[in-house]
Formats: structure tokens, C-alpha cells, sequence
């Protein structure tokens, strides 16, 4: 963990969540106290307390963190920030922070991306979680198919909103991004093109990544509609370990989905969707 991730509750403040850093958190206190019970509607009480517990063991045992230390800050859903810890014990620190990271980020220059993915084995979920949020992502849909498992959606990472935790390590990673994306848990398949949009421009790209795919991710067609703007909303969409039907493959283009292709090989899923993201930050940014 590159940076200590921290709630607004836990700088006591009363600011909305942001997507530009607000200059007048500068000052503001952070604390983190390990085994912490404040109440935070967002996150159950054990998880709070788990994350919170796991975060001052890092800075003891990691970090090696001493009083006067300076550190890197991930506000979550807030900034980018230094700090200086001013107060730290077994059970507890508390940070000043002093400035913006000019390292900031979630600028305009990045590619709007959302993910349909099916359900995965929770490990493989947690994986794609913390790789995932390192491209600053928008949102992620869990959905079940007819070749998945169905109870991995029960799983106490969806159920107990464990997902929460490998975010903000993923984002502690990430250098560049500090907002949540949200995580919607599908029991169906989606229905692609299904929008609100009222004009062409904001009608989304949808993308299923198959190895039937007539054009790859590689190629200059899909690279120019990657660099639309970062206006414009890019939806992948990742089958099963064990493929989507052909009925279900057949449902997604027919709703105006794009077969491409990313390898020729086959990828575990994790990878395939942390390759398929690079490739398109790559393609986007060129």
C-alpha cells in the first residue's frame, strides 16, 4: 500500500463527496482508530472495525511510521493529499493534512469506463476489484449467467459489502484515483443499450469481449471510437469462466453490443479484464 486510505467521517467532515479535491479540507484532522464502532451508513460496524485495524498494523509494521512523519493520503470519494502524522500508538493515529498532491487526479483526460462481468469465484472478484479501480472506473456490474455459479453472488464479499475494503486497497495503489465506483450485483443478465440517453453522443459504446470477436481491441476501428472523449461511456462486457451461450452472446449483439477480441490465448478472467483495461487507457490516451 503506497498510501493510507481514509472516510470523511473519519475527518470529521461535513463536505459532500467530491470530484475535484476540496482546497479547504487543508488542516483537517484525520483519525484512524483501530477496533473503531462509529457508525458509518455505508459500511457495516466489523468491516469498519477490520479496515480500520489493518491500517494502523500497516503503518507500524510497513511503514515503520513515526510522529512527524509524512505521508500520503487517499481521501476516499474526496482527494488526493500529504499529510503529517502528529499523534500515533497501538491503537490509533491521527494525521494533519497539509496539502494537495499535485498527483491528483480523476481528470478529464481518462476514458469513462464501465464493466459488466460475470460472476466469479469471490478470489477472482477480490483480484478484479483492486486491479480495476487502478484505471479509474466508474462502475462494475456482477451478473449471473446460464454457465455461472450462482451462489458465488451470495458470497459475504458482495452480501457483507467486503468489496468496500478491496477498493480502497486498490485505490491506496492506484497514484492517480480516489473515487468509489459503484458496484451493482446483478442475479440476471443485463440488457445492453437499455438508456436514458436523448441524444446519439451520449448513448454508451458497448463492447463484448469474445474470441469470435471480428475486430480486436488492438485495431484502428475500436481504437478511434476509444477516443471519443472522455464524455463518451465505454461498457466492456466479460463472460464466464466457462463462455456465455450462444443465445446469450446472440442477446448482447443483438442489443448493440461489439464482439472484439483481446488475445488469442486463453486469459483467466482477472487478467483479462486488467489487460483489456490497459489496452484501453493505452488506446484512448494515444
Amino acid at each position: 500500500m503506497n498510501r493510507l486510505y481514509f472516510f470523511k467521517h473519519e475527518a470529521n467532515l461535513k463536505t459532500t463527496e467530491l470530484v475535484e479535491p476540496d482546497p479547504s479540507l487543508m488542516g483537517a484532522k484525520v483519525t484512524i482508530q483501530s477496533n473503531a464502532s462509529t457508525k458509518n451508513d455505508s459500511i457495516p460496524p466489523e468491516l469498519l472495525s477490520k479496515m480500520s485495524g489493518e491500517r494502523i498494523e500497516h503503518l507500524h509494521r510497513t511503514l515503520k511510521a513515526k510522529v512527524g512523519q509524512e505521508i500520503k493520503l487517499v481521501g476516499l470519494n474526496l482527494g488526493l493529499f500529504r499529510g503529517q502524522i502528529i499523534n500515533l500508538d497501538q491503537q490509533s493515529v491521527t494525521i494533519e493534512i497539509t496539502n494537495e498532491d499535485a498527483s491528483s487526479s480523476n481528470k478529464a483526460t481518462h476514458p469513462r469506463i464501465e464493466l459488466w462481468i460475470a460472476a466469479c469465484r469471490p478470489q477472482t472478484a477480490k483480484k478484479i476489484l483492486e486491479g480495476a479501480v487502478c484505471f479509474g472506473i466508474e462502475r462494475i456490474k456482477f451478473f449471473n449467467a446460464s454457465l455461472t455459479e450462482k451462489s458465488y453472488l451470495d458470497a459475504q464479499l458482495f452480501l457483507q459489502k467486503e468489496f468496500i475494503h478491496h477498493l480502497a486497497l486498490g485505490l491506496s495503489q492506484s497514484m492517480s484515483y480516489f473515487t468509489i465506483p459503484e458496484i451493482e450485483i446483478l442475479p440476471y443478465l443485463p440488457k445492453p443499450l437499455e438508456t436514458s440517453s436523448t441524444t446519439l453522443e451520449e448513448i454508451p459504446y458497448y463492447y463484448l469481449l469474445s474470441k469470435e470477436g471480428s475486430k480486436s481491441l488492438h485495431s484502428p476501428t475500436i481504437k478511434k471510437q476509444l477516443q471519443k472523449g472522455p464524455n463518451h461511456l465505454q461498457v466492456f462486457i466479460f463472460g464466464p469462466e466457462r463462455g456465455l451461450t450462444a443465445e446469450e452472446e446472440l442477446l448482447f449483439k443483438n442489443g448493440g453490443a461489439r464482439a472484439i477480441s483481446l488475445v488469442h490465448s486463453t486469459l483467466r478472467l482477472e487478467n483479462a479484464v486488467i489487460a483489456a483495461l490497459a489496452l484501453i487507457h493505452s488506446a484512448a490516451n494515444a
